[in-house]
C-alpha cells in the first residue's frame, strides 16, 4: 500500500488504483501457483500410475493450458495418445472379458485431492501474506 496523501475528491480513484494493484499481485501469484501445482499433480499421477505390459501409460501424462482469460487461468493434466482410454478403466471397476469384475487401481483421484487441498491452503497463505496488503494481515 502506498502512503500517498489525497484529497477527498480523489479518494475513489486512489482506492480503485490500490485495489487494482492488489488484485494484479494476487492474480500473478495464483497463476504461478497453478503452474507449479499442475506440474506436481502430473508427477504425482505418474509416480502412482500402475505399470502394465506396455509401459507407455505412465509416460503419457501431460499438462496444457486449457483456458487463459483475463481473470481465469486453467491448466489440465491429461493422458495423451491412445492411453487416455485407460484412465477410466483403471480408476473405476469394470467387467472383464472372461466374466467377473476387474478391481480399480485408483491413482488419479488421491493425487488430485491432495494437490487441490495444498493449492487451496497456499492460495489462502498468498492472500493473507500479500505484499500489497502491507506484508499481510492477521485474522482475529
Amino acid at each position: 500500500m502506498s502512503n500517498k496523501k489525497c484529497g477527498i475528491d480523489r479518494i475513489g480513484e486512489t482506492i480503485s488504483r490500490e485495489v487494482a494493484g492488489y488484485t494484479a499481485d494476487i492474480q500473478m501469484g495464483v497463476i504461478q501457483l497453478v503452474d507449479t501445482k499442475a506440474d506436481e499433480l502430473k508427477e504425482a499421477i505418474k509416480k502412482a500410475a500402475p505399470v502394465g505390459k506396455r509401459k507407455k501409460y505412465r509416460r503419457s501424462f501431460k499438462v496444457k493450458v486449457t483456458n487463459e482469460l483475463n481473470a481465469y487461468y486453467e491448466k489440465t493434466v491429461f493422458a495423451s495418445g491412445k492411453e487416455y482410454r485407460l484412465t477410466h478403466l483403471l480408476e473405476k471397476p469394470h467387467a472383464s472379458r472372461k466374466g467377473g469384475t476387474v478391481m480399480p487401481k485408483v491413482h488419479i483421484a488421491p493425487a488430485s485431492e491432495q494437490i487441490h487441498k495444498e493449492f487451496e491452503n497456499e492460495v489462502k497463505k498468498l492472500i493473507l501474506s500479500s505484499e500489497a496488503m502491507g506484508g499481510g494481515f492477521k485474522r482475529k
